[in-house]
């Protein structure tokens, strides 16, 4: 992929409320795509922090001199309330007007996604957005282009990984999902995703269960609980390498990017971004970490986020 990058100065106006950022970058095809964002937060010599009194939790509001040129947004506790909830089709198509308006008007930035969900759940809900650029699956195992359909693994994800990876799933089918304490989620191939298979079985316990029945087969993976699932990852893939991988293929530094998450798991991509933000119903560790908590949940909460950043 050839990228072409300028950009004008953006210390030519300290009080401007937008610089403009462009790129280029040919497809596989031959075929040339051009973009153009701006930077939605103000530009000053200062911070400003205020706090939110009628609820527990705080906004922090930091001015930020480098223009945002991409969001890049969770969608379990952003998008929707979690596995088997409605998603909210309101900040879609509130987020697919932003993507839209992005490939005409050069001010505006684009949105993005960065979630663990499997590749075809992520491909639907970026159609639903409307979305031009690569999104991020499995917590980073892999990238979705929907610009020339493409998808990739991630290159750190090596042919012994992947044979590691296929017995820890043939272990972990036989010792918990055959007698029905856990079950899979479908369509994972880089990562492993575990739910508990009946309401006696707590995540806390899913997660040493399955930690005992590798017993030191996992050589080169992590087992970890999250807020609804027990992850099975990898070492060295997760979100906060999914943006710097983002970042290489499209050429947008990751101080030029927004996250918006609610999990722990967010962390990993939250602290690599620019500027970072989280609806209401997002844990405490990510509240107490990104710059602005939006007094809203899920999907208003995004909203809310977006048109904050988007009115500096």
């Amino acid at each position: 992929m050839a990228l072409q990058y300028t950009h004008s100065d953006p210390n030519s106006d300290r009080n401007a409320h937008a610089n403009r950022y462009s790129y280029a970058h040919s497809d596989a095809h031959g075929n040339s795509h051009a973009y153009a964002h701006r930077n939605p937060f103000r530009n000053s010599n200062h911070n400003t922090v205020s706090t939110v009194s009628a609820d527990t939790h705080s906004m922090i509001e930091e001015d930020i001199l480098n223009p945002v040129r991409l969001v890049v947004l969770d969608i379990d506790g952003c998008l929707t309330p979690g596995e088997a909830k409605p998603w909210s089709l309101e900040a879609m198509d509130f987020i697919a007007r932003l993507n839209r308006r992005a490939r005409v008007d050069p001010p505006q930035f684009a949105v993005t996604l960065c979630t663990g969900r499997q590749e075809p759940y992520v491909e639907a809900i970026m159609q639903a957005i409307d979305a031009h650029m690569p999104a991020i699956y499995e917590n980073g195992g892999g990238l979705y282009f929907p610009d020339r359909y493409h998808f990739a693994e991630n290159p750190s994800f090596t042919p012994d990984m992947r044979v590691a990876l296929d017995d820890i799933r043939m272990i972990l089918r036989r010792a918990l999902v055959e007698p029905g304490i856990g079950q899979f989620q479908p369509g994972k191939e880089v990562t492993l995703t575990l739910y508990p298979a009946n309401a006696g079985i707590t995540l806390g316990q899913l997660a040493e269960l399955a930690a005992r029945a590798l017993d030191g087969r996992s050589s080169g993976f992590t087992v970890t609980a999250s807020v609804s699932s027990v992850e099975i990852l990898p070492d060295g893939i997760d979100k906060g390498a999914g943006v710097e991988w983002l970042s290489r293929e499209i050429g947008i530094p990751l101080d030029n990017m927004a996250g918006i998450g609610d999990a722990p798991s967010d962390l990993s991509f939250l602290r690599k971004v620019g500027a970072s933000a989280a609806p209401s119903n997002a844990h405490r560790a990510v509240k107490s970490a990104v710059q602005y908590v939006s007094p809203y949940d899920n999907g208003h909460g995004t909203m809310d986020i977006l048109k904050r950043w988007m009115n500096g």
